[in-house]
């Protein structure tokens, strides 16, 4: 068939663009991200952000909540209207903490509330505080109500 000739001219202006300030949107978007992590560690206990500052993508932020499942974080965040996701993408749908943080030899109070948060070019500041201000109380709800969180702190 015919190639779309538009479509592809139309791709190559689109990447020309994104090319053109992907430094400056990455580097934003990594001050979100690390305000996020900072804030987060400074209010949450028990919490483990996992991969080093200078050796991940600028974007996403996994992060372990210790005693709780990371599905319940899920969806008490979407019910906030929060998008975040408790695996790797590859791995959508299992229940099993990531083979990935097992690997890493995290032990499973950890593996199992680990949750994936993904910034874009298109959050602000304020989808950050929103995140910060509804997070913490989630955390510590769930919390309240694990065995785990009871045991470890007798």
């Amino acid at each position: 068939g015919t190639e779309n000739t538009a479509a592809i001219a139309g791709l190559g202006k689109a990447m020309e663009i994104l090319n053109g300030r992907r430094d400056q949107d990455a580097e934003r978007i990594k001050s979100l991200r690390d305000r996020f992590e900072c804030e987060l560690l400074s209010s949450v206990p028990e919490c483990v952000i996992h991969g080093t500052q200078s050796e991940r993508v600028a974007n996403t932020s996994n992060i372990s909540f210790a005693y709780i499942d990371g599905e319940a974080i899920l969806l008490s965040l979407s019910k906030a209207g929060i998008c975040v996701s408790s695996g790797s993408a590859c791995s959508t749908g299992m229940v099993e903490p990531s083979y990935v943080l097992r690997a890493m030899g995290q032990p499973d109070s950890l593996a199992h509330g680990a949750i994936r948060f993904s910034f874009s070019r298109d959050n602000t500041e304020a989808d950050v505080d929103q995140l910060l201000q509804q997070l913490p109380p989630v955390v510590e709800q769930l919390r309240a109500m694990s065995p785990f969180w009871k045991k470890q702190a007798n």
